[in-house]
């Protein structure tokens, strides 16, 4: 045996039920050696990766401070659900104490397709050493799902990532996001792309220590973050600007800048890439009322660079290999809080899922009943501030339940039905004598009932003109009305709306071209192949502007949706009412009946 690394393999994939023994028979071959080896095992390290390239290059960069019994699950699509495993001793030299001596740990490859996933996890919690901290290394894009996690899913050591490495930096800040507030998962997580921006955090806190410099802290105008291939590492530097000063995050539109309300104003955040052709956050420039500060790491000495300030400063970069970010990791002792209310904070930057208050109720007949209430409660108010109260209409069997009891005696003498006015968010391509009109519904379970006079009622010319004619025709309705200039969008104070099996809402279908209306448009005629017909639409626009969304849902058929809507990705061409987010103070309710919310 000699000074380098050393191992001792059985040569063969083997079967799960065999490794044990086979790790025995190694250790027995160790013992018959000259030299002096030491088995220790600290702690369990599960490494999930889908190439097997990474994992062996993983495996062999495990700190030697932490000998461990090091488990590799890795993907060969071409398995299916077969499942191998390789089980090796790895005998590493030991630092201050003689050439010859050795600290041994256990490696253990297994390998299996993806219809093997599911029992290639429980066998990894078979090989777990009891009593030892566990910690998942996650080399692949996250998943919430993944059975590997839904196994170990109460780790004692904690989950380990690098948001670096994920494709999609916002898919993988919201599933960081939901993980902390998963109620199974309990363990600890740790990101080894944080440990790397922990040098330009605590640069930045540093040209703020001298005194001249520490009221610029509270009058930041702007903060803009140059990189290269890593938004996810500037939204988190993001977050943990906001956790700190204690700024209010909004969600930007265009992904690559926001806002942040401070005490002394709006903050805007900006993401610009650069030319640089290693992967990395390269600079941050602080502007402030007084001064520019600037966080600048150099490639020449390996350092961040600040200037700006009354004092220059140069502060260590975090290291950049896998190996000294791991060993930082398995070091410490209990969560890093500063890292989680750093990410919490950016999830706020990624938030693009549905953002309502969610209100779930007995029966379709309550949730009528809920929204009449809310109804008859939001025209008080505003007739009583503006003088009128304005509504957009949908169809469907719950709205009809909805008008019925508006128009019946338990509701019809609350309201001053004649400062109310009455829209429609869609309609179908009929005119208005067909059954399938949302508007004649609406006039003979409710507007012909109250007696609301010709004058509150502003319909759509669907079937009276061709579809875009109409469309057109209804957005020059609505400017006139609300006297909006082109451009602008009209607030109405209350939007009803409802959603289909397939999580369309107003007749924003999955996957048609009206997801992608411009931001200007009012109203459009929206082609959905699926029904090989056009339906007449508000856009997201016009419906995200209104002072108060609501969208009843009920029924056991669309439970499944609603569950994919609520708790699944964000997917907003598959699943448009995920597109539903007011815009600032506006308000949004999704109330369901039980069998809907099942």
């Amino acid at each position: 045996m000699t000074d380098a690394t050393m191992t001792r393999t059985a040569g063969q994939p083997t079967k799960i039920a065999n490794i044990e023994k086979e790790l025995g028979e190694l250790w027995s071959q160790l013992a018959t050696d000259d030299d002096t080896v030491t088995r220790a095992t600290t702690l369990n390290l599960v490494i999930y990766t889908e190439s097997v390239e990474r994992a062996m290059q993983l495996a062999s960069q495990v700190p030697a401070s932490h000998p461990c019994r090091l488990i590799v699950l890795t993907i060969d699509p071409q398995m299916g659900d077969t499942l191998t495993a390789e089980p090796t001793v790895v005998c590493r030299p030991s630092f201050g104490r003689e050439a010859r001596s050795h600290v041994c740990g256990e490696q253990i490859v297994i390998t299996t397709g993806r219809e093997g996933l599911t029992r290639a996890a429980y066998a990894v919690q078979s090989l777990l050493i009891a009593d030892n901290l566990t910690y998942l290394l996650w080399m692949a894009e996250f998943d919430l799902d993944h059975p590997l996690l839904e196994v170990l899913n109460e780790l004692s050591g904690g989950l380990i990532v690098d948001s670096a490495q994920f494709a999609d930096p916002e898919a993988g800040l919201r599933a960081l996001g939901r993980y902390l507030t998963t109620p199974h998962f309990t363990s600890d997580l740790f990101d080894m792309n944080w440990e790397r921006l922990k040098g330009f955090c605590l640069g930045v806190a540093s040209a703020f220590e001298p005194v001249e410099d520490r009221s610029s802290l509270w009058k930041i105008r702007s903060v803009e973050i140059a990189h290269r291939d890593q938004r996810l590492a500037g939204m988190l530097i993001f977050g943990w600007l906001a956790d700190r000063l204690g700024w209010k995050l909004t969600h930007g539109e265009a992904g690559q800048a926001w806002t942040a309300q401070s005490k002394a104003g709006i903050v805007n955040l900006s993401l610009v890439d650069t030319d640089h052709t290693i992967p990395g956050l390269w600079k941050i420039s602080i502007g402030t009322d007084a001064a520019t500060y600037v966080a600048s790491f150099s490639e020449v000495d390996g350092c961040i660079h600040i200037e700006g300030g009354s004092i220059a400063h140069t502060k260590t970069a975090a290291p950049m290999q896998s190996s000294a970010l791991l060993d930082t990791i398995l070091s410490v002792t209990g969560p890093d809080r500063v890292y989680l209310h750093a990410l919490q904070s950016a999830g706020l930057l990624a938030e693009e899922t549905i953002s309502a208050e969610v209100v779930v109720v007995e029966n379709a007949d309550v949730l009528a009943g809920f929204a009449a209430r809310k109804f008859v409660t939001l025209a008080k108010a505003a007739i009583r501030a503006n003088g009128r109260f304005t509504v957009a209409l949908s169809g469907g069997s719950t709205p009809k339940a909805l008008f019925a009891l508006l128009a019946g005696p338990r509701f019809r003498n609350e309201v001053d039905w004649a400062h109310v006015h009455f829209f429609w968010g869609d309609e179908r391509d009929v005119p208005l004598t067909d059954e399938q009109s949302n508007q004649k519904m609406a006039r003979e379970t409710l507007l012909t009932p109250l007696a609301i006079p010709e004058a509150n009622i502003h319909g759509i010319a669907a079937g009276d003109l061709p579809a875009r004619d109409a469309a057109a025709k209804y957005a020059d309705d609505l400017r006139a009305f609300f006297g909006l200039a082109m451009g602008d969008l009209p607030t109405f104070d209350f939007v009803l709306l409802g959603m289909g099996d397939d999580g369309h809402t107003a007749s924003l279908f999955p996957h048609s071209a009206g997801l992608n209306a411009p931001g200007d448009a009012l109203v459009i005629a929206n082609e959905v192949p699926q029904l090989q017909t056009t339906r007449l639409s508000f856009t997201f626009a016009v419906i995200n502007h209104a002072a108060h969304i609501l969208a009843l849902v009920a029924g056991a058929k669309k439970a499944d949706t609603i569950h994919a809507v609520l708790r699944g990705p964000y997917q907003p061409d598959v699943h448009p009412i995920q597109r539903i987010k007011p815009s600032a103070g506006g308000m949004y309710t999704l109330a369901l009946d039980r069998e809907a919310a099942a």
